[in-house]
């Protein structure tokens, strides 16, 4: 389906752009995660699978002092069509990576669904990821559609408190991509992207900051 010029609900012009995360202020990070289980070559005859989608979003305070002038920062995302088991892989390459680009371990989140559940089990009991925070948010905490858990993400975006860091900072192509998605959403054929950011959005509408850190772990 064509997408309507300047996106249905969000289009490129309500993203801000960085060249690399911020220094300045707080900012408390995540690893959101959206699961799939199919590889394109596996999937029934003219159907797109969806995809497995994980990304480095943060919670940036400029000024800890002004807590309302917060902004939303997609730092960094991922996706790729493919059985769960290479999924994990995936999850598990990329979460090691943000920890060599910014020394931390953010907390890897999904949502509560059926494969999510058993992609973060599966996920927790290798060996490399031990020390790591990994939870679902129950779907009592989650209501509605795709459009409605967007919606207060997608509303910070219209006001210009979004930013998207340049894809040269994480070293993949990957800014084109979202902002495709973002603008064919909710009609588009795939919205893996859009979902995995309103996972780490409910993450940080119910986590509790930690006073004086620079970046919140879960």
């Amino acid at each position: 389906m064509p997408r309507r010029p300047g996106g249905y609900l969000i289009g490129r012009k309500n993203f801000k752009m960085l060249p690399a995360p911020p220094d300045e202020g707080i900012i408390r990070w995540v690893i959101p995660s959206d699961w799939a289980m199919t590889e394109k070559e596996q999937a029934p005859k003219g159907r797109d699978p969806d995809y497995t989608a994980v990304g480095l979003v943060g919670l940036w305070y400029p000024d800890p002092k002004v807590p309302v002038n917060v902004n939303l920062i997609i730092a960094a995302v991922e996706r790729e069509q493919m059985r769960i088991e290479n999924a994990k892989r995936f999850v598990k390459r990329f979460a090691l990576k943000v920890q060599t680009k910014i020394q931390k371990q953010p907390s890897i989140m999904a949502a509560q669904d059926n494969i999510d559940t058993v992609a973060l089990d599966g996920l927790r009991g290798d060996p490399e990821m031990l020390s790591w925070v990994i939870r679902s948010i129950p779907r009592r905490y989650m209501p509605g559609d795709k459009v409605v858990k967007s919606e207060p993400w997608r509303s910070r975006a219209v006001a210009g408190r979004v930013y998207l860091v340049n894809d040269s900072w994480w070293g993949t192509s990957w800014n084109e991509a979202f902002l495709l998605e973002a603008e064919g959403f909710p009609k588009a054929a795939h919205d893996d992207q859009i979902d995995m950011v309103s996972v780490g959005w409910r993450f940080f509408a119910l986590a509790k900051p930690k006073k004086k850190a620079k970046s919140y772990q879960g």
